[in-house]
């Protein structure tokens, strides 16, 4: 410590010097950071970077009382990793308008960060997530947020019953900057949800122009029809309690539908009233921009709402209905539709999804390349998912759907998973089907088939034939050249004992000499092995092979034998499908 009888000169220039120190210090704790080379990217760079980092985030329930560790905001900690890296991400609003309640510090620590951008509020408040006093915290912070709901374009909130939804929007005003509303109520466990009266959102009648999302999912969804308006674009409603209230009638909904032309999503799940009249609407609803429509429920709801609106040729349909009652009026409207949408329908992939509640998943196709049939993700143009408890109903949907389709210029099927599938269903398939050209066959769908490429038909009239084609006249399937078979069990028998192996051995040297099996696909074949597969390559031109040798043990399941036993991998094999396509 210096006297008082130190010069001010030496007082100054230690002063001078210890400055010095802390200035250096400073410049070295800096360095410190840019000692990679990331560290140097622009600032532009960084905050594009950030962002993307952001949006792979995922958001949390809850967080801890007092303290901000929380999943919502763990992408902070990568910004705040040096000082230039903090500097970037501060002096970018646009990281900071995504706001997700965790506590007040942080929600307000957001706000200041953002200055003047508008914002996106996520909220996730229920009983079974939070404790009571957790669950005060984050309502009272929540309604302080909708009070400047102006600054929105974004709401996503998730309350514990309809009441809760109410409560916490009383405080909301002027949504007039408002363009996606996204609300759901989780409820509890084993409790219906008591009747809600009114609106629990009171601003929803008021002026929005600019929204173009409404999603909603929870009971005590009726208050939703005055939230529907010509700006949206996007309407996703979903009922989470179907035995509970009464829903809309398909009357008010296509009333609604009328005055929203810019509509392009439409969900609708379980939301019509069990009992309601019919509706017409002459001519049907003209909606150019719709691009994907999904509706589940009673096949009367959805035949009626289909019946009343024109949907684009190239929109992706979905219906979900049970199909342990009559569907065909439902069918008959769908069959309408492809017959004059002028666009030829030429794929159909019939799949079993569940091998307890026995669903089925139909999808219609308007792709047409053999690569289709190994393709795990091709989007359908219509999917109509059956309920079916049966097995026997299984397989008569599936053929009430063959008949009453246009299928005339189908290319490719896919059939997963049902079993029971005779000689006289695919019989009556092949006079549907004179087109196809090639077949994915899963577990015992393919049980009948074999049968049917050795029957003799007469060449159905509405196939127009050649002289060249004329050769084809004695075959169902005339066109069929691509075959891949997906962990059939090769040594199931039919009714005269004969492996499902020896009767395709047979039928492909039957249609030999005709030269149109061109190409045969075998994926986790089951009780196939090496000198089998080697014996069907001298018949079939090109045999593709993954190498697996599977086989049942003695409780029935299948277990991999020799994995990788010489041929070709299954992922070679779906990379070279896409052969064949005359």
């Amino acid at each position: 410590m210096l006297s008082d009888s130190t010069p001010a000169e030496h007082r100054q220039a230690l002063q001078n010097e210890f400055d010095q120190c802390q200035r250096k210090m400073a410049l070295a704790k800096r360095r410190l950071n840019t000692y990679t080379l990331v560290a140097c990217f622009p600032s532009e760079v960084l905050i594009n970077i950030f962002s993307h980092y952001q949006h792979l985030t995922r958001e949390a329930e809850g967080d801890s009382e007092g303290r901000h560790e929380g999943r919502p905001y763990l992408w902070i900690k990568v910004t705040h990793v040096c000082f230039f890296w903090r500097h970037a991400s501060i002096s970018a609003p646009e990281l900071w308008t995504r706001i997700s309640v965790t506590n007040a510090a942080c929600v307000k620590e957001m706000f200041k960060r953002v200055r003047g951008a508008k914002l996106s509020l996520k909220v996730t408040m229920s009983p079974l997530i939070d404790d009571h006093k957790t669950l005060q915290s984050r309502i009272t912070i929540t309604q302080r947020c909708l009070a400047i709901l102006q600054r929105f374009t974004s709401v996503d909130v998730l309350a514990g019953d309809t009441q809760d939804l109410a409560d916490l929007f009383r405080s909301a005003n002027n949504p007039g900057q408002l363009q996606k509303l996204i609300l759901s109520v989780v409820g509890l466990p084993g409790m219906p949800e008591p009747l809600y009266e009114g609106t629990p959102i009171p601003f929803i009648k008021k002026s929005m122009p600019h929204l173009r999302h409404l999603q909603y999912q929870g009971a005590n969804f009726q208050w939703t029809e005055t939230a529907l308006r010509p700006s949206l674009t996007h309407v996703d409603i979903r009922n989470t309690q179907p035995a509970g209230v009464a829903g809309f009638t398909v009357t008010q909904f296509v009333r609604a539908l009328q005055t929203m032309p810019l509509l392009q999503s439409l969900t609708l799940v379980d939301v019509f009233a069990s009992n309601q009249a019919e509706c017409r609407a002459s001519p049907p609803i003209k909606l150019p921009a719709l691009q994907s429509l999904r509706i589940d429920g009673s096949v009367k709801h959805c035949a009626n709402l289909l019946d009343c609106i024109a949907i684009p040729h190239d929109a992706s349909v979905s219906f979900t209905v049970d199909g342990d009652i009559p569907f065909s009026r439902l069918i008959t409207v769908l069959a309408t539709r492809l017959a004059t949408s002028g666009k030829a329908l030429k794929s159909v992939a019939i799949t079993r999804r569940d091998s307890y509640t026995g669903s089925i998943f139909i999808a219609l196709h308007g792709w047409t390349s053999i690569r289709a049939l190994t393709a795990k993700h091709t989007p359908a143009n219509l999917t109509l998912s059956l309920d079916v408890r049966r097995q026997n109903s299984i397989v008569k949907a599936t053929e009430q759907l063959c008949t009453e389709l246009p299928l005339n210029d189908v290319r490719t099927l896919r059939v997963d998973n049902i079993s029971l599938l005779s000689k006289a269903f695919w019989t009556k398939l092949a006079s549907q089907m004179p087109a196809l050209r090639g077949v994915r066959l899963k577990g015992h769908a393919a049980e009948g088939f074999p049968e049917t490429l050795a029957s003799k038909p007469l060449l159905p009239s509405k196939l127009q034939t050649s002289a060249s084609q004329a050769r084809f006249a004695a075959l169902y399937f005339p066109r069929l050249h691509t075959i891949l078979l997906d962990e059939v069990p090769f040594e199931m028998t039919n009714a005269q004992n004969h492996s499902f192996l020896r009767r395709l051995n047979t039928v492909i040297g039957v249609r030999r000499n005709r030269g149109t099996i061109r190409k045969v696909m075998i994926l986790q074949g089951v009780d196939i092995v090496m000198d089998e597969v080697l014996d069907m390559k001298k018949i079939v031109p090109i045999l593709q092979w993954d190498g697996y040798e599977l086989t049942f043990d003695d409780n029935e399941e299948v277990f991999d034998q020799f994995a990788g036993v010489g041929g070709k991998r299954g992922d070679d094999i779906e990379d070279e499908a896409a052969e064949y396509e005359s």
